[in-house]
C-alpha cells in the first residue's frame, strides 16, 4: 500500500484525520487512504498538515509529499521513497 510521507511523519491516517477534524475539515480515515489512491492530497488539507508540521517541528522536505511505501508496523516509522 502506498501512502505520503508527511502522513506517516505526522503520525499516520488516524492522526491526520483527527488534525484535520481539529481545524474544521471534517474528513474520516478512509478519506484521507484515498489520497493515497488518487495520488494527490488536496491543497487545503496539505496547508493545514504543512502547518501542523511545524508546530510539531517536524521537518518535512519535497519527498514527503510524494507517495512512498507505508510502512508495516506502528506509525510515524521511516519509509523508502519511491522514485
Amino acid at each position: 500500500m502506498k501512502t505520503f510521507g508527511i502522513i506517516e511523519k505526522l503520525g499516520g491516517r488516524q492522526r491526520v484525520a483527527a488534525l484535520l477534524c481539529e481545524a474544521g475539515r471534517a474528513i474520516t480515515v478512509d478519506g484521507v487512504r484515498m489520497w493515497s489512491k488518487r495520488g494527490q492530497v488536496p491543497g487545503a488539507a496539505l496547508q493545514v498538515l504543512m502547518a501542523a508540521a511545524e508546530r510539531k517541528r517536524i521537518k518535512v522536505t519535497a519527498a514527503d509529499l510524494s507517495l512512498i511505501d507505508a510502512p508495516r508496523g506502528k506509525p510515524g516509522r521511516k519509509a523508502k521513497v519511491q522514485r
